[in-house]
């Protein structure tokens, strides 16, 4: 008896193992498939010269002028790029949590709304980006233009003002102009984030990449048209990133060639 029952004992651990090593094959396929999907996705972002989490370097920086009616510039250069940081966190969450969402396992309490909310965060940033870059590059091109003196009003300092720039903002049509799709469609989509009363009824998910989706009531009247929304989060991002790089680029010469004055 003691002889059978050590032998059932023997099988009764055997029997363990081998459950915990399926559990474990079982789990660690579900990992190397969940990374699999997610490296196929490839999340894009604004380069600033830096990852998300590293420390800002003087070195990604340049000068611009200190001591103005409007503040440090050169301070408001390292600001835009903590936003820029910001903004790229959120896409990544969007991503992250698209992913889980399309894997079709039983999702985490509140996972969709968490990736409706890190969508509406990037473009928030993204749309605070651009009014910041518009207002430091009108009000730099004005300071020189006006040897020296600074401007008593920012006059174009956002979106809309550069949407429908005047014959001597040069240095707004110069960098913009080429731009005015994506400042046109990042405009309508934040103003239906922070506007459209009938913005939150829909449920949308991007099918085979996340998207960013908003409805839209103009003043919220309903004689108004509603326009629907659709734009791949992936074009969003990489316009946006071309038209950073050229304010960047413009600001740059700028420093150059306030330095040699």
């Amino acid at each position: 008896m003691n002889k059978f029952m050590k032998l059932g004992k023997y099988y009764m651990n055997w029997l363990k193992l081998q459950l915990r090593n399926i559990c474990q094959i079982k789990i660690t396929d579900i990992f190397k498939r969940n990374h699999e999907k997610t490296t196929m996705q490839k999340i894009p972002s604004i380069n600033n010269g830096k990852l998300p989490n590293e420390h800002y370097n003087a070195m990604l920086g340049f000068w611009l002028p200190t001591d103005t009616p409007y503040g440090n510039f050169s301070l408001k250069l390292m600001k835009i790029s903590s936003r820029v940081d910001e903004v790229n966190r959120a896409i990544a969450e969007v991503y992250t949590s698209w992913e889980i969402i399309n894997a079709n396992q039983m999702l985490p309490i509140g996972l969709y709304d968490k990736h409706v909310f890190a969508t509406e965060k990037a473009v928030y940033h993204m749309r605070r980006l651009c009014d910041e870059l518009i207002s430091l590059i009108w009000c730099l091109s004005r300071w020189e233009s006006g040897n020296g003196v600074w401007p008593v009003k920012i006059v174009t300092d956002s979106i809309g003002g550069a949407l429908n720039p005047k014959m001597d903002d040069l240095a707004i049509l110069e960098v913009f102009k080429k731009h005015e799709s994506i400042l046109l469609t990042l405009n309508e989509i934040s103003n239906a984030f922070k506007h459209s009363f009938i913005n939150t009824d829909h449920s949308l998910l991007g099918k085979v990449e996340p998207c960013v989706h908003a409805l839209g009531l103009k003043k919220n009247a309903l004689a108004s048209d509603t326009e629907f929304y659709n734009v791949a989060m992936f074009q969003l991002v990489t316009d946006f990133d071309k038209m950073y790089q050229d304010a960047f680029g413009w600001l740059k010469v700028f420093s150059s060639r306030s330095i040699k004055k």
